[in-house]
């Protein structure tokens, strides 16, 4: 037996932390200014970073933005650009942007306020309109061929279906869900009330992410893993591992900020909670990646909006949960380039 290592922030672990064993494409900054939220409050500065990866083709056909997951950064996207990965950078230009609230982009722990101001609520929403900008106004992209994400990244993804339905071709969203179910919103408040009442009573921030480090291995994973992948007299050593210092980047405060916005997270909100009135909206073609036994984005939602679209899904079931996509790389890369070569 061996023995499962977590790593401390959630949805690193959906694929490994290799991206930051090499060297990254130059991490490029912008700022955006007088960006308005979804809540209707504007920021006056709103700084976006991102990292581009491959070549842009003459006729600017070729670009795929790759959304970052819950905790995740555009660095920790590298290591699934590349031939055999998620997206060949040898054949597309990829533009990995970092969400609002992961600590690249604006985010409570990087952003000055005035005293007595807190950082302000930001949205899935808000996440797309911050890229659609960069792409637009920074990267004069006028149009992309697929939009990319997992996890968190498939929610964004997902809203850009909705949002800006005319802008690309192709979505791919993995591991996904157009909208919450409630096993999603019980751990995502269960985590908010670690966060809240550990504040409350004045536990340190080691202690929360210890808390919030061992909900994610509960529910990461399937429990037929855990037991094959822990032996029983090894269990406190992995229980322990998971009381370590703190992210300096990945801050609690950013944790709440996106996780807050991922509890929120509805395409059908505006369309009077209607699938079939959403989906009408959709005009690329989509292919669904889905773990059957995912308990933390769970795949009900994204299996009955596929059947309105009747679009590609692939269903898997390899008792690894959330991180399913990651032990069937190769097969899933080849799945992926065919879809965007179609």
């Amino acid at each position: 037996m061996f023995t499962l290592k977590i790593v401390p922030v959630i949805f690193v672990i959906i694929f490994h932390l290799q991206s930051i064993a090499w060297a990254q494409p130059e991490l490029y900054t912008t700022v955006l200014k007088d960006f308005k939220l979804e809540s209707g409050l504007v920021m006056s500065e709103c700084k976006v970073t991102y990292r581009l990866f491959g070549r842009l083709n003459e006729h600017k056909t070729n670009a795929v933005l790759y959304n970052t997951w819950f905790a995740g950064n555009s660095a920790h996207l590298g290591g699934l650009i590349g031939a055999g990965k998620i997206v060949d950078s040898a054949k597309y230009f990829v533009v990995a942007i970092d969400a609002l609230g992961d600590g690249f982009s604006s985010s409570p722990s990087n952003t000055k306020l005035d005293s007595g101001q807190t950082f302000p609520e930001i949205t899935i929403h808000d996440m797309v309109t911050s890229q659609y900008r960069v792409l637009t106004e920074v990267l004069t992209l006028n149009h992309l061929h697929a939009i990319i994400g997992g996890s968190m990244g498939s929610m964004q993804t997902f809203e850009w279906l909705v949002s800006y339905p005319e802008y690309f071709n192709k979505a791919i969203p993995y591991v996904c869900t157009p909208k919450l179910t409630s096993f999603d919103l019980l751990w995502m408040n269960w985590a908010k009330s670690f966060i809240v009442k550990g504040r409350e009573c004045n536990r340190s921030e080691k202690e929360i992410w210890r808390d919030l480090n061992t909900l994610t291995a509960a529910f990461g994973r399937t429990p037929e893993h855990i037991v094959s992948a822990v032996a029983t007299d090894t269990f406190y050593n992995y229980y322990n591992s998971f009381f370590r210092d703190p992210s300096p980047t990945f801050t609690l405060d950013n944790y709440f900020t996106q996780l807050k916005a991922m509890i929120n997270h509805n395409i059908y909100k505006r369309f009077n909670d209607s699938a079939e009135v959403a989906a009408s909206k959709i005009k690329a073609q989509v292919f669904m990646i889905l773990s059957e036994e995912d308990h933390l984005i769970r795949p009900e939602t994204a299996i009955a909006l596929s059947i309105i679209l009747h679009c590609k899904i692939e269903i898997i079931n390899n008792k690894m949960g959330h991180m399913s996509i990651g032990k069937e790389l190769p097969r899933v890369s080849k799945l992926i380039d065919s879809f965007l070569s179609e």
